[in-house]
């Protein structure tokens, strides 16, 4: 559901730059769940 996993291949780009990232997108999956 989201691009993380492309962001891995984002050389440089730690795991928690990552999490930043789509933290919102995350969070708007959430929100739509409840």
């Amino acid at each position: 559901m989201t691009n993380y996993e492309s962001l891995y291949q984002i050389k440089g780009l730690i795991r928690e730059e990552a999490h930043l990232i789509i933290l919102p997108e995350v969070l708007g999956i959430l929100r739509s769940w409840q």
